[in-house]
Order: C-alpha cells, then structure tokens, then sequence
C-alpha cells in the first residue's frame, strides 16, 4: 500500500459523510461511526476523511472506536490519542503505520487486536490508569525497534503494572520477540515463551 499518495475520498464515503453533514457540524462522531455499518461504510475510511479535513474525530468521544484506522492509507506514524478518550476498542490502530503511540491517562481498557499488524510499531506509552489489556494486541506487529524487541512504556511501578487483568495472549507476539516494559522503578521482558524476566 502506497501511503504517500494523495487522499482520495470514494464516492460512496463522500455521499454518507455530506449526507450527515449535520452530526459532523454537531461533533457527534458516536452516532457518525454507529449509523456507518449499516450503510456499508468503514470506519476507517470515515477517520481518514476526517483526519485529512483536520478533524480529528477522538477528540469530541471517550473512546476510539472499532477498526478506527484499520489498515488506514493515511501516514500516522506517531499518534497521540486525546486526553478525553477512556478505552481503546478492538482493532482500533490495526494494520497502520503507527511507529510510536501515546496513550494518555484516563484510558483504562485496550481491546482486541488494538495494534495488530503494525509492522512498524516500537513504542506504545501506556497509562497508569490502566486495568484491562485485550488478546493479541500486537498480533503482526513483529519489527519492534530492529532488534525483535517492542517497548512498552508504562506510567506506574510494577506491582501497579502486575495488577492490571491481561487475557493470557495479550501481546501474541512471534515466540522469537520479546515485549520490554519499562515501569517507573522496573525494567523487565515479557515473552510468551518464558514469562517475565528481570533485567536490572
């Protein structure tokens, strides 16, 4: 996928979004992306409509809706979700360019497959408000900093991190890359294979 060609809005996404133009003047984005699937609309395509008018959708709901950029044609490669948002849903940034992405306080759940293939993605900022991590997060996403290691970048201590509910896959990641998670008095690795492993 060529992601530095210019934006091209199909037809049909064009028709759906100036026949709502009204929720778009109201920021009513919840109900823009719930009314989509039933006119055959993706939400991604919504999104990168949105994003190239300089709209930023996230920024007037608490959360990130379903396959939000999923397999987006736009560049987003270091992204940083609003303040307001409070859950990231499933496949929310999947397949995308994402390299970095910032997640900010007051989110507390990421849901299945949020950052699954993204071949680019190293870094994730994660938030001590956190209390749920999804299955697969990073299904795909094996390129991780050149050196097969994703890095996780967590705003609170371990024990915090240790109490978060994680469903057993979270990561599914290839067994031959490990995830680093850097807490505020830790650094540690996690890996389907072995568990966490200490390294300081």
């Amino acid at each position: 996928m060529n992601r530095n060609k210019p934006f091209q809005m199909n037809d049909e996404v064009k028709k759906y979004l100036t026949h709502n133009i009204s929720l778009i003047d109201q920021c009513d984005f919840e109900k823009l992306y719930d009314m989509a699937e039933s006119n055959s609309i993706c939400n991604r395509d919504i999104s990168d409509a949105l994003l190239e008018a300089g709209i930023n959708p996230l920024e007037y709901m608490d959360f990130a809706p379903y396959g939000f950029l999923r397999g987006s044609r736009r560049s987003n490669k270091d992204f940083i979700i609003p303040d307001n948002i409070t859950a990231i849903e499933g496949y929310a940034f999947a397949g995308t360019d994402i390299e970095v992405i910032r997640i900010p306080e007051g989110v507390t759940e990421i849901l299945q497959g949020a950052f699954s293939n993204c071949p680019n993605l190293y870094r994730v900022y994660l938030p001590r408000s956190l209390q749920k991590l999804g299955d697969k997060l990073f299904s795909g996403s094996n390129t991780v900093d050149g050196n097969g290691m994703l890095n996780l970048v967590y705003n609170g201590t371990r024990e915090q991190w240790q109490a978060i509910e994680k469903k057993v896959r979270w990561p599914a990641l290839n067994p031959q890359f490990d995830v680093i998670i850097e807490c505020n008095d830790d650094i540690f690795s996690y890996s389907t294979a072995t568990g966490e492993i200490d390294l300081i």
